[in-house]
């Protein structure tokens, strides 16, 4: 549970800065962003608790942007723990106005759910801004990663190397702004002696705004790869809902 704290500590510091104002100006930093929980409880035959949160502020200038995001995922039937799933991300986009600009990448990940001790990865690429307008804000992200994974079970199927990363983030929006949605997706291909290899993560959500500050979030993560311990499957798919907050 030393996620949970840590997060729950990320948490009340962006309650703080978000209790100045709605989008705090700092030193000529703008400060916004979204903070989401999904929790599901349920008693008698079968006891189960799952908790999702999620912590995505963004930090700008005019020629700056910082971007991080921390998700927690935590599951449990009856006494036993199947998911402590920790994953966080920070992008850092220089010249972010323009059509292209130069951007550095790092993610962190442990779970449980899929034996991953541990698994990082950074680098730098170059971001393609190929539609920016008031409903649609779609970005296309080449990149070279050092990208190393330790599992947790069957250890010696861990891997560590530079890897070519596709990515591409957008958001759009809908029906007068009543649905916005977002996606993340990222592509590992490589070659490792007569194989073909691949990662692929896509996370995305549909907001359905209540207000201008709260709104109900339906969030679908995707991951496929290909080097899996025997016992995890290849490919996992999960949906929560949640109400999310903007500041």
């Amino acid at each position: 549970m030393k996620q949970l704290l840590t997060l729950l500590l990320l948490l009340a510091l962006a309650d703080r800065v978000n209790a100045q104002k709605d989008t705090v100006e700092y030193k000529k930093w703008l400060v916004s962003g979204t903070l989401g929980l999904d929790v599901a409880l349920q008693t008698g035959n079968l006891q189960s608790t799952s908790i999702g949160s999620d912590l995505s502020p963004v930090f700008k200038t005019k020629q700056l942007q910082i971007s991080p995001q921390f998700q927690y995922a935590y599951s449990r039937v009856n006494k036993n723990v199947l998911q402590d799933d920790i994953f966080s991300k920070m992008s850092i986009d220089l010249f972010y106005r323009k059509k292209f600009y130069p951007n550095f990448s790092a993610r962190y990940e442990a779970t449980t759910l899929r034996a991953i001790k541990t698994r990082y990865s950074l680098g730098p690429g170059i971001a393609w801004r190929v539609a920016k307008t008031k409903k649609v804000d779609l970005v296309f992200l080449n990149s070279v990663f050092y990208h190393k994974t330790i599992f947790s079970l069957n250890r010696e199927r861990s891997f560590d190397r530079f890897f070519y990363v596709l990515s591409t983030q957008g958001s759009y929006k809908a029906f007068e702004d009543k649905l916005i949605l977002t996606h993340d997706i990222q592509y590992v291909p490589w070659f490792r002696k007569d194989r073909f290899d691949q990662i692929l993560r896509c996370m995305a959500t549909a907001a359905l705004p209540l207000s201008e500050q709260f709104s109900v979030n339906i969030n679908v993560d995707y991951s496929f790869e290909t080097i899996v311990p025997p016992t995890r499957n290849k490919a996992n798919l999960s949906t929560a809902f949640g109400i999310a907050y903007s500041f």
